[in-house]
């Protein structure tokens, strides 16, 4: 199994990074691709990450879920991006598994593929989309996983786990995570 993030100028730091350390810890392979030009690319909270695998250098059939962070990257650059949309009506009509956070659940949205299903995002982040929106900090409905915001990334985190690899595996890695 192997998911990819994509990873653009002003993404949250937090909901990136500790998403990755979450599904890294339950063994999952995840690729972080990069949506820019420069190999580096400075984070919303103005850190720099090398990403050096390109858009341009993936093949969408040889994933099998998409994570999707939020911050300022979402409005000022997925929102516009058209690949973005490839991205997402691909794993959708693909019946793979699609999971975003904070603003993120809005590049999905937009397309109206939460009209029948549950979502979550950061409060105003809902606005002309289509859906019930829960308010709660995780939301799973179908093959979407959605987060409100920054303060739920870990939860965020433990839910793909436990979509991807079971209850089990998700437990197993609460415990090492919170050191029970």
């Amino acid at each position: 199994m192997k998911g990819m993030i994509i990873l653009a100028k002003g993404f949250e730091d937090t909901e990136a990074v500790t998403t990755m350390d979450i599904i890294f810890r339950a063994g999952i392979s995840l690729d972080k691709v990069n949506m820019g030009d420069e190999e580096k690319i400075i984070t919303q909270c103005q850190n720099v990450m090398w990403v050096p695998l390109m858009y341009k250098d993936i093949k969408m059939e040889d994933y099998d879920f998409l994570v999707i962070p939020g911050g300022g990257a979402v409005f000022n650059v997925l929102m516009k991006d058209s690949r973005v949309d490839d991205l997402v009506h691909y794993f959708v009509k693909a019946n793979k598994p699609v999971f975003a956070i904070c603003a993120g659940p809005m590049t999905i949205g937009k397309h109206g593929y939460f009209r029948d299903k549950k979502f979550t995002c950061f409060p105003s982040c809902e606005e002309g989309i289509e859906g019930k929106y829960t308010k709660d900090g995780v939301t799973v409905s179908g093959n979407f996983i959605t987060g409100k915001s920054m303060a739920y990334t870990v939860d965020f985190g433990l839910a793909i786990v436990e979509k991807l690899l079971g209850k089990d595996k998700k437990k197993e890695v609460e415990a090492k995570i919170y050191a029970k």
